[in-house]
């Protein structure tokens, strides 16, 4: 079942920001903000597990399978602007790969989508 089915879901926004499409570990920064980083280290060290979780809820997933943001979207890990209209979930969970973000964006149109020319340098 879709996302907007089993989970509530915010009132429709304008998001601006970027959009890493890599396939299972896609995600969604939006503008002003920075991508929380994986901890890294021995997973059974103290503190490693909550730190995993701190950035497990902190990520977005896109769910881009209503639009279809065509060409310029593909598997690449590149990083693109995007500019969208779309619902987040209301109350953090498990959603996208595995699970692995703690929210998702269900993206209801697309307004703008560009790659960028390279590895932190988009607007």
């Amino acid at each position: 079942m879709a996302t907007d089915q089993c989970y509530k879901m915010q009132e429709p926004r304008r998001y601006r920001g970027i959009w890493i499409n890599d396939f299972e570990g896609q995600e969604f920064i939006p503008e002003g903000t920075t991508a929380a980083e994986w901890p890294g280290g021995d997973a059974k060290s103290p503190g490693w597990r909550e730190g995993f979780e701190r950035v497990r809820a902190a990520k977005i997933w896109l769910d881009v399978s209503r639009v279809k943001p065509g060409r310029g979207s593909e598997y690449d890990g590149r990083e693109m602007l995007i500019e969208f209209i779309g619902r987040k979930t209301l109350y953090p969970g498990h959603h996208g790969h595995l699970g692995m973000s703690g929210h998702e964006i269900i993206v209801d149109r697309v307004i703008l989508l560009k790659k960028c020319p390279k590895k932190g340098v988009c607007g």
